[in-house]
Order: structure tokens, then C-alpha cells, then sequence
């Protein structure tokens, strides 16, 4: 009974893990079972096998988990028609909270060193 309350926290642990990766960690953990008989056991239990029991990541909902954590950022120009000058435009955001974490201008007379300068901003809390 143990053996068995064992495999499937293992199964349900692991949902990558099919019969024969849970065959090949029990002995690790002192049980020696066969494939066919943990197979009785999930069924038994009611776990599907790895590929249905597999959770299925999509992008949307990976973006979303990570969505707290994550930084947007953009470097481009301006065209400013009143002075007739080329401005560039250092810009990140948080993509969960959708705040400006840093926007930075620099005019466009060294424009190599506006991307060196964004390239070292720091954005702090």
C-alpha cells in the first residue's frame, strides 16, 4: 500500500514522467516494481498516463505567470518638427503593472552614445 501511495505522488509530482521513468526511480528509492504493475496502479488510482496527464503550457498563460516579473524596454528616435532636431527615446515598462519604470531623451547629436547610455540606465525601484 505504501509502494503504491508512493507512485502516484510520483506520477502526479512529475506529470512528465510515464511508466518507465517511475520503473527506473523506485529502485533509487528501495522498491524494485515492474512497469506493468505501476500501469494497474494508476489506472487503479485513476492518473492517466504522461502524455494526457502532461499540463500543457501555452504562451499566453506563461506570459501571464511571468507577466510580474517581466520588463519591457524600447529604444527609438523622434522627430521633433518645431526644432528641427532628432531626439532618441530610452523607454522601459513593467508588463504586468504596465508602469514606465525609466524613460530617458538625449538629443541627437551622438546617437551612439544615447544606445550606450541606455544600454547602463538602471532601472531601480
Amino acid at each position: 500500500m505504501a509502494v503504491a501511495r508512493l507512485v502516484e505522488q510520483l506520477a502526479r509530482d512529475n506529470p512528465g514522467w510515464g511508466y518507465q521513468r517511475i520503473c527506473g526511480e523506485l529502485p533509487s528509492l528501495g522498491h524494485d516494481i515492474g512497469v506493468s504493475t505501476i500501469g494497474r496502479i494508476l489506472k487503479r488510482a485513476g492518473v492517466p498516463p504522461a502524455p494526457v496527464r502532461r499540463d500543457r503550457t501555452t504562451w499566453r498563460r506563461f506570459l501571464r505567470a511571468q507577466a510580474a516579473t517581466m520588463l519591457a524596454c524600447d529604444f527609438f528616435h523622434v522627430d521633433c518638427v518645431l526644432t528641427l532636431q532628432r531626439l532618441y527615446v530610452f523607454f522601459v515598462m513593467e508588463v504586468g503593472s504596465r508602469i514606465d519604470r525609466c524613460a530617458r531623451r538625449y538629443n541627437g547629436r551622438r546617437p551612439h552614445r544615447a544606445l550606450q547610455r541606455s544600454r547602463r540606465a538602471r532601472t531601480g525601484p
